[in-house]
């Protein structure tokens, strides 16, 4: 054999082998596998193994180094050629974003030049003295004419698109055209802004109308005790229809306040649903009847601590302007039951019921027997106008909860019907479904929140599930339904075509239940809102829920928070990449990690279409805050990011705050409950003010140097 060539140490005995290594092998090399010494003692000392192993290294081992270090350095070459692409890649995204910035900002800056030309012109003419003068007569004359007379003007308006946009109807077109040109963007509205520029529009030329109109199907930003203010002092105590009904973000005080000022022309005010959805008192009521002498209808709720005082009747059957929409009657008790049917039969105007109960009083079963039948008598036909129900620990049963909905389901009329905390299990699980499948079933929102449904009630749920066409929304919070009532629950959500809001918080939902749920979510279409936050889900209940995501063509919102989805939310983030629909997510405290985070990053800075990510309570720490960061750079459309209680110190707040200057979308911004320094905070805020809400605590301080928490409160236009 040449020197040169390679032994082939198939065909050489043990000696040959050993007389080779020491032949051609190092003093290192030799030491390190044991092999000094003469050829006859290593032959019989060592076995055929550790001289075949040394054999084996001497002889192959440079070309597996080789080979290694070849495919190291391809690899090496193919990273390195992929990393340019992404970064060419990535500079002409980022360069073509800088351009369209820059012609939005000329196109913005044209258009506000182009608007305060336009405001400068109108309002030399609107200040004319003869134009004041004639609004003021065409005012006077209405005065003379019919009290009852509606205004053209406003049912002009009513068809109007533009301005029913802000949800300002009732106005006349030429008022409401002048308040609209001071409006700033709805957007701006919702996170706070102030109606200042209106109430210059308001100094500048006073005017009036008789009707304004404030209420929707949906809560709209201007619906508040600030836009009502503005708007009604343009009446100039003219007002004739206050119509508020339905908004939660007006005061009962706000509304009396405009009822008085208009005293002597209000005939008709509508205020039922009001903040806080608490309701008037009759003392309230009272004082707005006698201060508004013109008034002719008076529609509103009211709450009463019981019934027995006779206070309700009296509003309830009383003639003339009021007309009782509401009734909440506080620690309703079993006295109160009958009562409380025969003034539902006998008061057409009344809308909702709310009996509530408490830990001393409550309807208990024989209330709520003794209210069904009251409410729909045997043999008689139920007369109530009733669209919403609601009792709250009202402690009925199953038996009570059996007989009331009996009773509502002659009745056919109820729209809402709550029944949280009163104890209903399995027997009253089934009653309700009997009571949603009858065919005059009107029934569309369901509230059994606080109860036991459990494993052996959530059957009879999924089965009303498949068979209703009328429900919408579904309160299961907190009825300990686990993972075999979980799978009921989406066998019936896979075939059903109305419901829209699903709420399951508090549960007992594992891998089989978030399985099954996947695959319904794969196969409906009309699901909006899904809420399990505070189950038992796990990173492979996340995957499954995401790979449910990726068929879905309906949900907007999902909340999985107080979980331990963990590693799970990478396969979110995979799932937000494909989905088009889904705007809120939540996974908050679900011990998601940094990798976890950055994974979410990317998404959000593909075509992600989320507009509000809550990652708080999370494992997150500024190592997280740079994919971030870049993901707001390149994302326009998420509006809401929560990070509030993790472990962001003051480089990753810096990075989300610098990214801050090329995102324009994002409203608001959570870091409370994390670790930025004092002087991070201050400097910080300065920076962030009037572009974006954001929030933020400063670093944990020693007790007793009472430093506070610092939060911003900047309105982005």
């Amino acid at each position: 054999m040449a020197d040169g060539d390679v032994p082939d140490g198939s065909a050489m005995s043990k000696k040959e082998k050993v007389e080779y290594v020491l032949a051609h092998a190092d003093e290192a090399f030799i030491a390190r596998h044991k092999m000094k010494g003469q050829v006859k003692n290593l032959v019989k000392s060592l076995n055929a193994k550790q001289v075949d192993a040394a054999f084996d290294e001497l002889v192959n081992g440079p070309a597996r180094a080789a080979a290694a270090a070849a495919a190291a350095a391809a690899a090496a070459a193919v990273k390195a050629k992929g990393d340019a692409e992404a970064a060419k890649a990535l500079a002409e995204q980022r360069a073509a974003r800088a351009a369209l910035k820059a012609e939005e900002d000329a196109a913005k800056a044209a258009a506000a030049a182009r608007a305060e030309r336009e405001e400068d012109s109108s309002w030399a003419s609107r200040m004319a003295a003869d134009k004041i003068a004639k609004l003021r007569a065409e005012r006077e004359e209405r005065a003379r004419t019919a009290p009852a007379a509606t205004s053209a003007a406003a049912a002009a308006l009513a068809a109007s698109a533009a301005i029913a946009e802000s949800g300002l109807v009732g106005l006349p077109a030429e008022s409401a055209q002048h308040v609209r040109s001071f409006l700033p963007p709805v957007d701006a509205i919702r996170f706070g802004m102030s109606c200042s520029r209106l109430r210059a529009a308001i100094l500048l030329e006073p005017t009036g109308w008789e009707a304004l109109e404030m209420r929707a199907v949906q809560p709209l930003p201007l619906r508040t005790d600030d836009a009502l203010h503005a708007l009604a002092a343009l009446a100039q105590g003219s007002l004739r229809l206050l119509d508020c009904s339905g908004c939660p973000l007006l005061s009962r005080g706000m509304v009396a306040g405009v009822a008085q000022a208009n005293a002597h022309s209000l005939h008709t005010l509508r205020a039922v649903g009001l903040s806080g959805g608490s309701a008037w008192s009759a003392e309230q009521l009272a004082a707005l009847q006698t201060g508004c002498p013109a008034l002719r209808e008076l529609r509103a709720d009211v709450w009463v601590d019981k019934l027995g005082d006779g206070v309700a009747a009296s509003l309830l059957q009383r003639t003339g302007a009021l007309a009782v929409a509401g009734l909440k009657v506080r620690n309703a008790g079993s006295a109160d039951a009958a009562e409380a049917g025969q003034l539902a039969s006998a008061t057409p105007s009344l809308e909702y019921l709310v009996l509530e109960g408490s830990s001393s009083t409550a309807l208990g079963v024989d209330g709520a027997v003794r209210f069904g039948a009251t409410l729909a008598p045997a043999g008689g036909s139920a007369q109530a106008s009733l669209t919403r129900l609601e009792c709250p620990r009202a402690y009925m049963l199953d038996e009570g909860v059996c007989a009331l909905t009996a009773a509502l389901a002659e009745l056919g009329s109820v729209q809402q019907l709550a029944l949280a905390s009163n104890t209903i299990r399995a027997p009253g699980a089934r009653a309700i479904q009997s009571m949603c499948e009858r065919e005059t079933c009107a029934l569309a929102t369901l509230d059994v929140r606080y109860n036991e449904i459990g494993a052996l009630g959530a059957p009879h749920i999924g089965a009303l599930l498949r068979s209703n066409r009328s429900l919408t929304q579904l309160d299961l919070r907190f009825n300990g339904i686990d993972n075999f009532g979980i799978i009921a629950l989406a066998e019936g959500l896979e075939h059903n075509r109305t419901l829209q809001t699903l709420d399951l918080t508090g549960n007992l939902c594992q891998i089989g239940g978030a399985e099954r749920l996947g695959e319904a979510l794969a196969l409906n279409t009309t699901l909006r809102v899904l809420e399990l936050d505070s189950n038992r889900l796990t990173a492979k209940g996340a995957v499954a829920l995401a790979n449910g995501l990726l068929k879905n063509k309906g949900l907007r919102k999902l909340t999985v928070g107080g979980n331990s989805v963990k590693e799970g939310a990478k396969k979110f983030a995979s799932a937000l990449q494909v989905n088009k629909t889904l705007e809120w997510l939540e996974l908050g405290a679900n011990g998601i990690d940094d990798d976890g985070c950055d994974e979410l990053s990317w998404a959000l800075a593909g075509s992600c279409m989320l507009t509000h990510l809550d990652l708080s309570r999370n494992d997150l720490t500024s190592g997280a805050c740079e994919e971030l960061a870049d993901a707001l750079r390149a994302n326009s459309v998420i509006r809401s990011l929560d990070l509030a209680t993790c472990r962001i110190g003051d480089d990753g707040a810096a990075m989300l705050a610098d990214a801050l200057s090329s995102n324009s979308a994002l409203k608001s911004l959570d870091l409370t409950q994390n670790v930025m320094s004092p002087l991070f905070v201050q400097r910080t805020l300065s920076q962030l003010k009037a572009r974006v809400r954001a929030s933020f605590q400063r670093a944990p301080v020693m007790e007793g140097e009472g430093e506070e928490d610092e939060e911003a409160t900047a309105i982005g236009n």
